[in-house]
């Protein structure tokens, strides 16, 4: 027999060992993906753990993902359908909560998306709407939506009423019940709101609850540790695996599968492997593809969450199939560029059935002769499940002037502009010969050590005859290893030379009328004279302007003051269509009027 106060002391030590353990039970993560939380959970190794299961190493499994959503509407009752039509053992589907009603509880939606507006184009909340007010926004859009009539947003005791029919009728569907971020007060309702509903359907067997969020598995599985659960992570690092680790070993959760996204190269091998040493099976989501599936499978993925890929078209000898280069088609993300000093890298879009690989999981890219211009190349070297190797060719060209332009015509110069381009070694510049109809470079320019991208570079074309027609084209230029690169050369600019200066020969003034004449030497290639007078050296007051297209080399103007001085000068101009190009005016003469004259002699 024990003494009294034994036993006292032991009912005390019982009584303190059950307060702490309860207190430690309800001590929970917050609601956020694993990726945001500070401190990963302690994994408490003294507690017993449950064993991994033996998994057969050809076993696989497909998982419906929205229901057979690559073949009607995702999370819908059409998509439920088709995917238990079609063979699916596994379907997934997402659930959120509705608002709360008066008395603290909520209804529960299937629905991926936080709003309804991509499925329905509404762009409310679900959390904000109640499931009546849900209920009358119909799909908008979804696979093959016009097959299906009038699709609407599907509760959970609708979902919960179709598992229960497909039990009763001995089809055996594991549903994957992803939980959506929940607000920190209502992910304490998973319990009443969707576990107990569910299991009071019998449906506990048939059930997997899957989430990123750590808590949101915790509040699911508290009270029913044999429901199974699938840990989410979008990618598998030691942070995520910690957490599935601790739901198992700590929490004594039933989680056998870790599932991360399988659509982006982010998971390392490593990490894989890790996973399947602690006795997990691994999981993508969402592939399309069966190359893919192939490649993950060949790396130890078991679990394929999929839009479109049907259990009947995939299989265990379809997964360990080795495929050739030649089954593929491919193409290049780009297979033109500009020369810019840097290495151009473009991307391989490679496709089977339709649905592209993923670089890095199926296949690696490298490059050759990728950075000065020619031809380069992509190479695709295949992984896993695919052998052999693809090459694409790429050009890279040198880059064309920019903005050439005509910036000024002189007498016997024209002067051009264009924007530079510190990439290059310099220009070429080409003259157009009218009578052999070919062009001829006729400089070279180098870029000088102080040329800054983008700036208006400006050059002058001397020696050339007056009022004549000149076309000029540029090409860049890059050298190289001893080898010089071109360009094509830029659309080339025609203009005009500007007739010459020539003097005025004589200045004429009539006694007797009011009349001077202007004589001028005659200019070559000309279409016509200006011949300007007034009674001031600049040329501001009692101006008269008097156009000539004479041979003779002059012009007679009228209706003078004979008594004023009036000085005159001249310029030849050259008419092409519309555009006229004015030579500079000649020195300036000038005749005395008649008073002019008489003050003078007086003096």
């Amino acid at each position: 027999m024990f003494r009294k106060e034994t036993l006292q002391q032991i009912s005390i030590l019982i009584a303190v060992t059950l307060i702490i353990g309860l207190m430690s039970a309800f001590v929970l993560p917050k609601n956020i993906k694993a990726d945001e939380i500070e401190t990963t959970p302690e994994v408490t190794t003294e507690q017993e753990t449950t064993e991994p299961k033996p998994v057969d190493p050809d076993e696989y499994e497909l998982v419906a993902h929205r229901g057979f959503s690559g073949n009607a509407p995702e999370n819908s009752m059409p998509a439920f359908r088709r995917a238990v039509e079609a063979g699916f053992k596994h379907i997934e589907l997402d659930i959120r909560r509705c608002k709360e009603k008066s008395d603290g509880t909520a209804d529960w939606v299937i629905s991926h998306d936080e709003t309804l507006k991509r499925l329905c184009g509404v762009d409310k909340k679900v959390s904000d709407m109640y499931l009546d007010e849900i209920k009358k926004y119909p799909y908008k859009t979804g696979k093959n939506l016009s097959q299906y009539g009038t699709v609407k947003v599907v509760s959970l005791q609708e979902i919960i009423s179709y598992m229960k029919s497909c039990k009763d009728q001995g089809i055996d569907v594991d549903w994957r019940i992803e939980l959506k971020k929940l607000e920190e007060e209502e992910k304490t309702h998973i319990e009443e709101e969707v576990v107990e509903p569910l299991v009071e359907a019998g449906l506990e067997d048939n059930i997997t609850f899957i989430s990123f969020y750590y808590s949101n598995l915790y509040n699911a599985i508290r009270n029913h540790t044999n429901i199974k659960i699938c840990y989410l992570a979008e990618i598998l690092e030691d942070k995520y695996l910690d957490y599935a680790i601790a739901l198992r070993d700590k929490w004594h959760a039933n989680i056998e599968t870790v599932i991360f996204r399988g659509t982006t190269n982010t998971t390392d091998e490593t990490e894989m492997q890790a996973a399947m040493d602690e006795g997990f099976k691994l999981g993508v989501y969402a592939i399309d593809s069966r190359v893919m599936m192939g490649s993950y499978y060949s790396m130890g993925v078991r679990s394929f969450t999929t839009n479109a890929v049907a259990p009947s078209s995939m299989s265990v000898s379809l997964m360990k199939h080795q495929y050739s280069k030649s089954d593929f088609t491919y193409k290049l993300s780009k297979t033109s560029y500009t020369f810019t000093n840097t290495r151009k890298k473009p991307t391989f879009t490679i496709t089977y059935e339709g649905e592209e690989l993923l670089e890095g999981l199926c296949y690696e890219t490298s490059y050759a002769n990728n950075k000065y211009p020619g031809t380069g190349t992509a190479t695709a070297t295949f992984l896993r499940n695919i052998s052999g190797e693809k090459d694409k060719t790429f050009t890279i060209s040198m880059p064309k002037v920019k903005n050439f332009a005509v910036d000024k015509n002189y007498a016997t110069s024209l002067r051009y502009k264009w924007t530079t381009n510190t990439d290059v070694t310099g220009y070429k510049v080409y003259q157009y010969n009218y009578k052999t109809k070919k062009y001829k470079c006729v400089k070279t320019i180098k870029n000088t050590t102080t040329t800054k991208d983008g700036v208006i570079k400006k050059f002058k074309f001397k020696k050339l005859s007056t009022a004549t027609k000149y076309r000029f084209r540029v090409k860049t230029y890059l050298t190289y290893n001893k080898k010089t690169y071109k360009s094509s050369p830029c659309t080339g600019k025609t203009t005009y030379t500007k007739p010459a200066t020539e003097p005025v020969i004589k200045m004429k003034r009539s006694k007797k009328k009011k009349t001077i004449s202007v004589s001028f030497q005659r200019l070559k290639r000309v279409t016509g004279y200006n011949v300007k007078i007034a009674t001031d050296k600049k040329f501001t007051k009692g101006v008269k302007v008097k156009s000539s297209r004479t041979k003779k080399g002059f012009v007679v103007i009228r209706k003078l003051n004979k008594k004023k001085t009036y000085y005159a000068k001249v310029r030849g101009y050259l008419k092409v269509g519309s555009k006229i190009y004015y030579g500079a005016y000649s020195k300036v003469v000038y005749k005395k009027g008649k008073k002019a004259k008489k003050k003078k002699d007086k003096e």
